[in-house]
């Protein structure tokens, strides 16, 4: 006989800071982009729960990027391309450990629209380390 049990990858203590909620309606037209940064003042550091974006308003093809930006490179954590209101993308950070986030290294939430109006509601579950 084998014991089998599930023992958590990443473990960390509750933090006692108050919890950081970031959003924004994001409108953009005809090939506009818009954008949210997801970062700290200097000298902190944020662990972030979890991030989306939701394309409330719907025109045409709209792209919405969750990114990893380092030292000024991004980098695609999730991408997709929406077709119609109700679509959205989000990344969360349970279960595999943190995302952690400092004024150099962030997280960017970004939609690009190409043709008409393309209106997305962003937001970001986040707390100081």
């Amino acid at each position: 006989m084998v014991d089998a049990f599930i023992k958590p990858v990443f473990m960390r203590p509750r933090t006692t800071s108050t919890p950081v909620v970031r959003t924004k309606v994001a409108s953009v037209l005809n090939g506009a982009s818009d954008t949210l940064d997801i970062q700290p003042p200097e000298g902190q550091q944020w662990v972030v729960n979890y991030a989306n974006i939701l394309l409330n308003t719907f025109s045409a093809n709209t792209y919405a990027f969750i990114q990893y930006v380092d030292n000024g490179t991004a980098i695609d954590v999730e991408y997709a391309v929406l077709t119609g209101a109700g679509q959205s993308i989000s990344v969360a950070s349970f279960g595999n450990g943190p995302i952690v986030v400092t004024q150099t290294r962030f997280l960017r939430l970004q939609i690009t629209g190409t043709t008409g109006t393309n209106v997305a509601h962003m937001v970001v579950l986040a707390e100081e380390m």
